[in-house]
């Protein structure tokens, strides 16, 4: 936005209008609120401060923080990425004690060989045990797909 500004002798703003609307009626009048509050350099012929009139360009930005408004709530994309890492998180670990429970059925080999390197042994598990685990790989397909697709919307939002 451009604010004309009517520069006094001293260097005090003394009338301000917009050249240039922000298009926000709120934003223009803290622009003239804020112009009247700065100090200019004033105008000088022959060594003499003068009047002038000044065109200044305002540009306004929102701080979130000054708002009380949380910055993680800015935008509808943050929200949905978290609720998203939320869900998917909770499905993901109902899905990983379930296959704990599952491999505990078959053997405790299982059991054991899964507990560490569970990334690694839960597909030979659901391979080997495709009638018992199949409904169970749904829920961490599932689980994954939503904690990924909450990572992809608001990278930031919860994590880092």
């Amino acid at each position: 936005m451009l604010v004309t500004a009517e520069v006094s002798a001293s260097g005090k703003a003394v009338g301000a209008k917009i050249s240039q609307s922000s298009g926000y009626p709120d934003l223009d009048a803290a622009a003239l609120r804020s112009i009247a509050e700065w100090s200019f350099a004033p105008a000088t012929e022959d060594g003499k401060p003068m009047a002038q009139q000044v065109v200044v360009p305002v540009r306004l930005q929102l701080d979130h923080a000054a708002t009380g408004a949380p910055a993680m709530l800015a935008t509808p994309f943050a929200v949905a990425g978290m609720l998203l890492r939320f869900l998917g998180s909770v499905i993901l670990l109902v899905g990983f004690v379930r296959s704990i429970i599952l491999a505990k059925r078959k053997s405790n080999l299982w059991l054991w060989g899964m507990l560490p390197l569970w990334l690694f042994t839960y597909p030979v598990f659901v391979a080997r045990h495709w009638s018992d685990a199949r409904r169970n790989l749904a829920v961490v397909l599932l689980g994954a797909a939503l904690l990924c697709l909450g990572v992809y919307l608001a990278p930031s939002s919860l994590w880092g």
